[in-house]
């Protein structure tokens, strides 16, 4: 076994792929039809495989990584030049499968997944509750989805309480539960939710339940860590474009989000020449990278165009992320766990770096596009200031 990663590192070399990054529409194109061309009739996306085009047995096909690659699919309509038509019956696809996989009664929707390798591990997650829940909120309007559905999901997702008011990784489970998982990250994963959900349906009985989550929330944001603010700065930018229904917090919640943002940016790497130049992560790691760069854009207003200096950060950052998409193999486009390989590291680590999944290629494409999205916002203050 050692003898055949062994012979592809000597064939794609000390980093996964060339040195050159790939043109920013290329980029975003790439990765849109690398996850479309390699779905399957049922709706799911290929969701991890090794290079050499060996699909990976996991305990179960992720709801939560599907569920992301459709919010990164219907983003990317917007920034990729890859025929809409296309974009959308892969979509449409995949929301099929995503409905399939609800368990559903008169009054609540749950998502039930079952563990193919543990039928001890409980079946019905909060990470897939929230983003199933955002994928049908923001694809509402576009693909005729069922306000009953969503309202269902919605009661679905309170489930998840406990008594003490925070949101537990598992649905009607025992709070002892929460101790192997950082609560800070199970309550902004919720928020998000609740908040996209309060948007869309407002009323006083659901602010009720994002008000005392909000505030505890935000009295961890100095303490919090930029992994998780990726989640927290979605509900953030939901809360301030509520119709003001949440004005008496709006200064605090701008002070969150300026936290935040300049946590999200901090220690980006400035090697030129290296492979890890413009990343976040001294090991290379694609998500480490790409999740700041969606946290960092989640709210437009705050990233001032202006400045020389940040949008350097994001060109390097993109230059980054380009470098490191797969090519030359029989998934262009995608992306693997790093950008190249680290001194050091273990066989499981060199593995890990020829093998691509579902999540780094669909995190990677939203950071791409909102990169674009600051690009072009760019663009238009420039043509203003003439």
């Amino acid at each position: 076994m050692n003898r055949i990663w062994i012979i592809l590192l000597l064939l794609f070399g000390a980093c996964n792929f060339t040195a050159n990054p790939i043109k920013d529409s290329d980029a975003i194109d790439l990765a849109v039809l690398h996850l479309i061309d390699h779905q399957e009739k049922n709706g799911q996306f290929l969701n991890h495989a090794n290079l050499n085009g060996d699909s990976l047995l996991t305990d179960n096909y992720p709801v939560l990584r599907h569920a992301e690659t459709l919010l990164a699919l219907h983003q990317s309509k917007e920034h990729s030049t890859v025929n809409q038509q296309k974009i959308d019956r892969s979509i449409q696809r995949g929301l099929t499968y995503l409905q399939s996989q609800l368990e559903q009664d008169d009054d609540i929707c749950l998502f039930l997944v079952k563990n193919k390798l543990d039928q001890s591990v409980p079946q019905r997650k909060l990470l897939d509750q929230v983003l199933g829940l955002s994928v049908f909120l923001n694809l509402k309007s576009s693909y005729q989805i069922n306000d009953s559905l969503i309202h269902k999901l919605y009661k679905g997702l309170l489930t998840f309480k406990d008594s003490s008011g925070n949101f537990l990784r598992f649905s009607r489970t025992n709070q002892e539960d929460i101790f192997e998982h950082k609560q800070t990250a199970l309550n902004s994963t919720a928020l998000l939710a609740l908040t996209q959900y309060f948007n869309e349906y407002p009323s006083f009985d659901v602010k009720q339940q994002i008000l005392p989550l909000l505030l505890r929330e935000l009295n961890k944001v100095e303490q919090s860590t930029y992994h998780w603010d990726m989640r927290f700065m979605q509900s953030i930018k939901e809360l301030l474009t509520a119709d003001f229904r949440f004005s008496e917090f709006r200064d605090t919640l701008v002070r969150a989000q300026e936290i935040m943002l300049n946590r999200a940016l901090k220690n980006q790497i400035i090697k030129p020449g290296s492979p890890f130049h413009g990343s976040f992560d001294e090991k290379g790691r694609i998500n480490h990278t790409t999740t700041r760069i969606v946290s960092a854009t989640a709210v437009m207003g705050l990233v001032d165009v202006r400045n020389d200096s940040l949008m350097a950060l994001f060109d390097r950052a993109e230059s980054f992320i380009r470098t490191a998409q797969v090519r030359g193999s029989k998934y262009p486009g995608a992306f693997t766990k790093s950008s190249c390989e680290i001194p050091g590291a273990t066989m499981l680590e060199k593995r890990a770096n020829y093998q691509i999944r579902l999540d780094y290629t669909s995190h990677a494409l939203k950071a791409l596009c909102a990169i674009d999205a600051v690009k072009q916002k760019r663009s238009s203050t420039e043509v203003n200031d003439l």
